[in-house]
């Protein structure tokens, strides 16, 4: 509920169920629904995130060394029964 109330909204929509499901079945009914949807809040949409990523070129070798490092201390922790 407090998300509707934070944004100006009415608390009390969650409890209009009936109300938002004869809307959305007359809407549905009216053609292109989904076709309508996907086109306001995904194709034609300005809001978006940009991300770029770079490789990191010495990865692998801090994998690598991290994993030495792990095997070289329980090398030292176990005993030779334990090995």
């Amino acid at each position: 509920m407090s998300p509707y109330a934070l944004h100006d909204g009415d608390p009390l929509d969650l409890f209009r169920i009936k109300e938002f499901c004869d809307r959305i079945r007359s809407d549905y009914a009216k053609g292109d629904f989904f076709e309508s949807l996907i086109q306001k809040h995904l194709l034609t949409n300005n809001h978006y995130l940009q991300m770029k990523y770079t490789a990191d070129p010495t990865l692998s070798e801090k994998q690598e060394q991290e994993k030495v490092a792990k095997l070289s201390t329980l090398d030292k922790t176990l005993s030779k029964e334990e090995k």
